[in-house]
């Protein structure tokens, strides 16, 4: 009996308890965890590193110009345009002239902002989309053990910022399906938000063309007027990106090869790319990663292959036995449900709500075509590019986790969707 009154309960689900008079205290997850994450970057300081001092020095000019932009960017010179990072320049520059010797606690407090504002809308987006609380609570409390993301919320950096920003754009392309606004005269008012950030995102890091990739993709989805067509043609679109990174790698390797050895001009801000392929550099500055130096054709395209699979790695020789432990515990349940998601989205007689689906295909495709972009050009010794991807891939191992739960408990059966496909 109390079993069956459990099942009734949980078949409920969290759509339902939004509406009660308790569900604001679910609110408590996300906020718990933002402030633990907050409070150990406090607790550990303020870090600087290579990036951050060249981000402050930066700064300082920006001071000397008053913070004129176009000075600013006449006086600084960099093989990545400087006005990629302006963001992040202006944020340390309002610190530095406000709170003087403190500058970079405030960018820290900055950092803890925008980690505290992308646990929230995940929990909010995760809350709404499932049909029982438990897959939101379980996946939100995991992420308090991402030392891959806390780490960087003390760092004098644009991980936080940038994370929050390119998350923030797929949670409106998310939102958009679900509310139906990529029709009628909304769709103005509607697609000016994911701009703004993307945009903005772009005065970050120089990372955004997935983010751009992917917002073309719902742009081309959302052209179809029959929103029965929008799944089916969204899964077409992502195997006809897939087609195309294997039809790319190879010329990708071509044109490396070929700026090596002298055959082609090298432009300026693909100095850094060619200089790490020249080197057989997999993940920057873990040599147990480096490849033999590159001599053939294949040799080159073996590069960009590993790194797409080192996108992934959960350790490294130089990790501490503690960040080891750590990364194994929360990744390998997150990668396990993840998988999960992937072959629920390519299984045919899959009853998931369109809404879900929609998640699915969207972070699927972000995760693969960031794990893509960063292989082809660089990646940073502690994985720092692929966070951005860390947020969806806690969506993609919510569905999995809620469709394993379904499965073997029979509690929280999902309604029957008659065009998954």
């Amino acid at each position: 009996m109390l079993e069956q009154k459990f099942r009734i309960k949980y078949n409920q689900g969290s759509m339902e308890d939004s509406n009660n008079s308790h569900s604001k205290w679910w609110i408590v997850i996300p906020l718990g965890i933002a402030v633990l994450h907050i409070m150990y970057a406090l607790y550990t300081g303020p870090k600087i590193s290579p990036d951050g001092k060249k981000y402050a020095y930066w700064a300082e000019v920006l001071i000397a110009e008053k913070f004129n932009p176009l000075r600013f960017l006449d006086n600084v010179t960099h093989g990545i345009p400087p006005v990629l990072y302006i963001g992040i320049v202006y944020i340390i520059a309002l610190c530095k002239y406000f709170l003087g010797s403190y500058w970079a606690l405030g960018v820290v407090v900055f950092n803890g902002i925008c980690s505290a504002g992308t646990v929230l809308v995940l929990f909010k987006l995760l809350k709404s989309s499932f049909k029982t609380i438990l897959p939101p609570v379980v996946i939100t409390l995991w992420f308090l053990g991402c030392y891959e993301w806390f780490q960087w919320i003390g760092f004098v950096l644009t991980d936080t910022a940038y994370g929050m920003l390119s998350f923030l754009t797929i949670h409106f392309l998310l939102k958009g399906y679900r509310n139906h606004l990529f029709s009628g005269d909304s769709i103005k008012y509607y697609w000016a938000p994911i701009a703004g950030l993307a945009i903005l995102g772009t005065f970050f890091r120089p990372s955004t063309p997935p983010l751009f990739a992917l917002i073309f993709l719902v742009f081309l989805v959302s052209l179809n007027p029959n929103p029965e067509k929008r799944i089916p043609l969204a899964k077409r679109l992502f195997l006809t990106t897939c087609g195309a990174i294997i039809f790319a790698l190879p010329i990708h390797a071509y044109i490396i090869q070929s700026m090596i050895e002298g055959n082609i001009p090298i432009p300026l801000f693909m100095e850094e790319t060619r200089n790490t392929y020249l080197k057989g550099i997999v993940i920057y500055d873990r040599p147990e990663t480096y490849h033999e130096v590159p001599r053939v054709f294949g040799d080159y395209l073996l590069i960009t292959l590993d790194r797409m699979v080192s996108f992934f790695s959960i350790s490294a020789d130089a990790f501490s036995l503690k960040h080891k432990i750590l990364n194994y515990v929360y990744f390998v349940p997150i990668y396990f449900f993840s998988l999960i998601t992937i072959f629920r989205l390519f299984q045919k007689n899959n009853s998931w709500p369109t809404h879900q689906l929609w998640m699915g295909w969207l972070s699927l495709f972000f995760i693969v075509v960031s794990a893509v972009f960063h292989s082809m050009s660089y990646i940073d010794y502690d994985w720092r590019l692929r966070v951005p991807c860390l947020i969806p891939l806690l969506v993609t191992a919510c569905l999995g986790f809620d469709d394993m739960l379904s499965r073997l408990t029979g509690w929280g059966k999902r309604p029957v969707n008659l065009n998954p496909n």
